[in-house]
């Protein structure tokens, strides 16, 4: 608690907002279903740039001592605030069909939460800069809002299978590989990139993108049992190589076997969820 009324409570109080909007969206929309899983799909789109911009570039970092003990696992945790509240504002757009008036609003907004998070230390930027906000929150609400106008016509399969691969990177990529992570007991490579500490971060994307794509083939091509099996089974031969090749580690077999399972069949069943969510009418 020794951090929590100088840098936690700020980001709480943006979970708190995000909390308000959410309320807000889904008392509003008329398919509680379908927007549920379209803010998964966002979330999954925001942290897929912010992946690029904090872990490839290092743009920026965040100071909520929430996990002081780990200095990444905490700028990890920040970030997910940060993602989870511009997804929620991003979806009101469409929701509420928001004219660009607002759009201009709410980037604006953004841009001046992040001069106060820099004015109260729990922010800094490397070579990032304030006014790139407003500039990329203002192509985010244009970009969700024409997705949304898209997704809910249910005409475009191509859309339909990108917003369900998006959703997992939300699903899986933060509870199940990241989680694995926080338990000190598995670890993927430090040594991709100049950055040893947010590598394992990129190679569980890495790894898990192909899994992702595989599965999702699986399911909506109506695969066999059989053929489900064999390339199941080969995820787990791959994954126990690249444990012996020091690309994953694990504390021992069990835990391997534990990992492996968690994100197969955590994947293919929040595929599944994923798609009656996106074809429910209400």
């Amino acid at each position: 608690m020794e951090y929590f009324w100088t840098n936690t409570v700020w980001y709480a109080l943006l979970g708190l907002i995000t909390i308000f909007e959410l309320i807000i969206i889904f008392r509003k929309t008329k398919n509680v279903k379908f927007t549920l899983a379209f803010y998964l799909t966002v979330t999954g789109l925001t942290l897929a740039a912010e992946i690029t911009l904090f872990f490839v570039f290092s743009a920026y970092d965040y100071y909520p001592k929430i996990i002081p003990s780990s200095y990444y696992d905490d700028e990890l945790t920040g970030n997910l605030f940060s993602q989870f509240s511009a997804s929620a504002t991003a979806l009101l757009v469409p929701i509420f069909n928001l004219s660009s008036y607002w759009i201009f609003i709410f980037a604006v907004a953004y841009g001046l939460i992040e001069e106060l998070f820099l004015a109260l230390g729990v922010y800094s930027h490397n070579w990032y800069r304030t006014w790139m906000t407003p500039l990329g929150m203002s192509a985010l609400f244009w970009l969700v809002k024409k997705i949304y106008s898209v997704s809910i016509k249910k005409s475009s399969k191509l859309l339909h299978y990108l917003n369900i691969y998006f959703s997992l990177i939300t699903l899986v990529v933060i509870t199940i590989c990241w989680g694995f992570i926080l338990t000190g007991r598995q670890n993927f490579s430090r040594s991709l990139g100049k950055n040893p500490i947010s590598s394992p971060y990129l190679v569980s994307d890495l790894y898990t993108t192909p899994i992702f794509i595989s599965l999702m083939i699986m399911y909506f091509r109506k695969w066999k049992i059989y053929a489900k099996a064999i390339v199941i089974t080969l995820f787990y031969i791959i994954t126990y190589i690249l444990g012996c090749l020091h690309i994953i580690y694990f504390y021992n077999i069990w835990w391997y076997l534990f990992f492996t399972t968690s994100l197969i069949f955590g994947a293919y069943f929040s595929i599944v969820l994923m798609d009656y969510l996106y074809k429910s009418e209400n």
